[in-house]
This record gives C-alpha cells, sequence and structure tokens, in this order.
C-alpha cells in the first residue's frame, strides 16, 4: 500500500489547496467584537512534528462543524485547506509567520491516534525579559515569555470611565535578572486567579504565550489579549530549569514569600520613603495636606491627538515622532508638581492631567479661557494649598535611588474621609473589546514627564532600605 504524504508546515506556500499536514492544536480562541461578544469564528495555533506552529482561521459559516471534530491537545491530519498571506495591517500575530490557513467547508479534519507520529504537546517561542523592550513599540507579534511570579497584587474590580466593570490583576515576572511587570484583564484575570489559587509548589512559574509587550516610562508590561495562554507550573523542559536556578545567587534579592500585598492600605509618608526595593512599581496609598504647589511656566504639556503621546514644539511646529507627523491642534495635558504633608513627612508628587482634572473640575484649555492672561501660574491650581486629600502613588526604581525624587500619583480623592474597603481604582481603560483582539495596557500611561525641576533639598534622613 502506497504511503501518505504529507506535508509539513515549513512547505506550505499560497496558490495551491491540495495540502495535507499533520498537527496537534494547542490553542484555541475567539475575538472580541466593539461591544464585548465573542466572534462565531476562532483562531486555533497548531503544531507540526517539525516543531513549526501556523495559526489557522475557522470562519463562522464552518465554525460549529469543525469545531465538533477538534479538541486542544489532540492531534489531527488537515487537508484541503487555502493559505493567506498576512497584511501589513494585521496585528497581534501568535507566530514569526508570514502566512496563516484558512479553513472551508472543504477542509477536512480527521484525528489521529497519538502513536502514529510523534510531536511535541506545546511549542513557545520564548525571549529573554532583558530583550522585551525591542517589541515594546510595535503591534505586529505578540511574543511568549516564563518566569517566576514575584509581588501579586490581590484581583481588582473596578468600574472604568465608561461605566464598565473591568477585573484586574497585576503582578511582576523575574528571571532572576530582569523583572517585568504583568497587568492581566478581565476574564483572563480571573481565569488566572483561580489557577493561581490551586498552586502548590511555590514558587509558582508562569509561561506567558502571546502576549502584547508595551513600555511605560522605561518599564515593560506585558498584557493579555485574546490570544494569550497562561500555563502555571507546566511540565516542560524550560520550566524544570527554571526550578532548578531559583536556589541561585541571582534570585537571592527576590522575595518569593507568596504574600499578597493590600493594595488598600494606608501608608505614611516615612514608610513610604523607607519602602525597599521589592516595592519598585508597587502603587500605594498615603493621605496628606498640600503645602505648596510649585509655580512654573510649564503647567501642562503637548500630546499627539492620534497616540497620545507627548509631543515637542519644534521650530514652531508640534511634531509627534511615534506618528512622523506635524500634529497642527495637540491636545494639552495638565503637570504640575506639589508638596504634601503628612504627621510624619513631606514628599513631592506629581500630578498628571486626570488627577488635577479631578480635584478642579476642568480641562486646561477651560483654565486656560477662564484666566486669560498669559504666562501667569492659574490661581485655580494654587486653591488646592492647604486642602487633604487621599493619593495613590506609583513607586519608582528613582525613588529607591534618590529619596527627593518626585512620586507619580495614579489616582487622587478629595478629603481624608475614605473607605479602605472601598478599592481605589485608576480609571483607565483595558482596550479588550477589540474586534481583532483583546489588547490591554497598563492601568495609567506616562511616557514622558515635562522638563521640570523634581528635586527637593536634601535632608538628613537615612536612604531607602
Amino acid at each position: 500500500m502506497m504511503k501518505l504524504k504529507y506535508n509539513t508546515i515549513d512547505q506550505l506556500k499560497k496558490g495551491s489547496y491540495q495540502w495535507k499536514v499533520r498537527a496537534r492544536v494547542i490553542r484555541l480562541w475567539r475575538g472580541v467584537s466593539m461591544s464585548g461578544e465573542l466572534f462565531k469564528g476562532f483562531n486555533i495555533l497548531l503544531l507540526d512534528e517539525k516543531n513549526v506552529r501556523i495559526q489557522a482561521f475557522i470562519p463562522g459559516s464552518v465554525s460549529e462543524e469543525i469545531e465538533q471534530k477538534i479538541e486542544v491537545g489532540k492531534c489531527y491530519t488537515f487537508s484541503n485547506f487555502t493559505i493567506k498571506e498576512y497584511k501589513a495591517e494585521d496585528k497581534y500575530r501568535c507566530v514569526r509567520m508570514d502566512k496563516q490557513l484558512i479553513f472551508s467547508k472543504h477542509t477536512d479534519v480527521r484525528e489521529l491516534d497519538e502513536h502514529e507520529l510523534i510531536i511535541e504537546k506545546n511549542g513557545f517561542d520564548f525571549f529573554d525579559l532583558n530583550d522585551l523592550g525591542s517589541l515594546a513599540h510595535q503591534n505586529v507579534y505578540l511574543t511568549d515569555a516564563m518566569g517566576v511570579i514575584h509581588t501579586p497584587q490581590t484581583l481588582r474590580k473596578f468600574l472604568n470611565v465608561k461605566g464598565q466593570e473591568q477585573v484586574q490583576k497585576k503582578f511582576e515576572l523575574t528571571d532572576g535578572r530582569t523583572t517585568v511587570r504583568v497587568t492581566l484583564w478581565d476574564a483572563f484575570a480571573e481565569n488566572f486567579e483561580e489557577a493561581l489559587s490551586k498552586v502548590t509548589e511555590l514558587p509558582p512559574i508562569v509561561i506567558l504565550a502571546s502576549v502584547k509587550v508595551s513600555e511605560w516610562k522605561g518599564k515593560i508590561d506585558l498584557c493579555n489579549v485574546g490570544a494569550t495562554a497562561f500555563y502555571l507550573n507546566y511540565n516542560h523542559h524550560s520550566v524544570t530549569v527554571m526550578r532548578k536556578m531559583l536556589s541561585k545567587p541571582i534570585f537571592s534579592q527576590h522575595n518569593f514569600t507568596g504574600e499578597t500585598r493590600e493594595i488598600n492600605k494606608l501608608y505614611t509618608v516615612a514608610d513610604i520613603k523607607n519602602l525597599g526595593r521589592d516595592y519598585i512599581q508597587t502603587e500605594v496609598i498615603c493621605q496628606v495636606q498640600v503645602t505648596k504647589v510649585e509655580e512654573t511656566q510649564k503647567w501642562y504639556h503637548f500630546v499627539c491627538t492620534s497616540c497620545y503621546k507627548q509631543i515637542e514644539n519644534v521650530d514652531g511646529k508640534y511634531q509627534c515622532v511615534n506618528c512622523d507627523r506635524n500634529v497642527p491642534n495637540p491636545n494639552k495635558k495638565f503637570e504640575i508638581r506639589i508638596t504634601g504633608l503628612d504627621t510624619t513627612d513631606n514628599i513631592p508628587i506629581l500630578l498628571c492631567d486626570r488627577e488635577v482634572r479631578t480635584i478642579i473640575g476642568k480641562t486646561v484649555n477651560e483654565v486656560e479661557k477662564e484666566e486669560q492672561v498669559k504666562g501667569i501660574f492659574p490661581g485655580i491650581l494654587k486653591s488646592i494649598i492647604n486642602r487633604k486629600y487621599t493619593i495613590k502613588l506609583i513607586v519608582m526604581e528613582e525613588n529607591m535611588d534618590n529619596p527627593t525624587q518626585v512620586y507619580v500619583a495614579t489616582n487622587i480623592f478629595s478629603g481624608f474621609d475614605w473607605d479602605t474597603d472601598t478599592t481605589m481604582e485608576v480609571c483607565s481603560i483595558s482596550n479588550s473589546t477589540q474586534s481583532k483582539s483583546q489588547e490591554s495596557g497598563s492601568t495609567y500611561h506616562l511616557d514622558k514627564l515635562s522638563q521640570m525641576n523634581f528635586e527637593t533639598p536634601k535632608n538628613n534622613k537615612s536612604k531607602h532600605k
């Protein structure tokens, strides 16, 4: 009997329909519409015997029939499908492949016996955490990352500015040498939290497959999209190697106690200034009275109307380097520095646009229109002196290296009458309802601080622990 000829994924080319591949289904996911509804069509990720991966799309017209035939983790023969090359605008690709498979009513799917061939249970394309910065400013490719879970925060539920309920899970991922932030959103975050609660081997090691890489103020952040999957303490050689490395000196600086910090705990200013380095990128809450507002000519900055990144005036024109264009009418965003005082110490704080608008109830344009006198620091901004606020701050690495460095506020609440049982949430929105994927981002975006003098006179207080 003649042996059937099969193609491997790397042999597939556009222009033919007569393909037959043997592969394992290692992932399945659906896109989400702008209204939050799952699409009928879905995607699968395939892995063949040469450890080559490719994405396949199953249209809604045949999704029900094909979905009944496949199960994630099992091997199949797939035949009679088309090859479609990616377009330049196709974003969030799981694999570095220039094409994908498109199934139709003619596509044949037949389950294979596991003993008929040898295909790995899963496949990943890991990037070293230290190299993720190269992926932070593109949206074509997703990536796979792995590391030890460090400083996990409790699951947070809140209403975004559109009144929609969202869920967020934050933690750090480290390989001992490099640490990056992770922000998971909504149902994915809830599923992760439930799975994490059942982990018995500590510290947990996680593989995050097909995550979006972004950057905020020089720090890398990973977040989930529609194709993202997680694997906790997975049976994979890379996890085994990482587990063995935990005893090495490079991990000695990390405290893997598994404790979850209280996100609503109130800190004194003295407490905040003496936090250890394990609090870097952690948000803390304090209550202070404003004793000073720094009066500068630059109390706002300009941002691009397309990408919302900060831009500068070059030769009389506002230019966005990120979008590579001139911005004729850029948006104006508040940016002021205050000094806050409690019973223990004072602290320099940077209030950005959302925080300032929260406490004065006006935009930059409205303030300019009312004040009318250019070059004069607005009186409405000085009016917050002597007022009391509950403020959420993010602890940056710069705050560890220099005790006088400004702390950036990520949320603010008027007065001290604040219920610690209620989560003080940041009101930004993850883009979890994209039509093709569920891109999300950090809870707060600050690309660049203006050229302000953020230094305060040095004192004789002890340095950070």
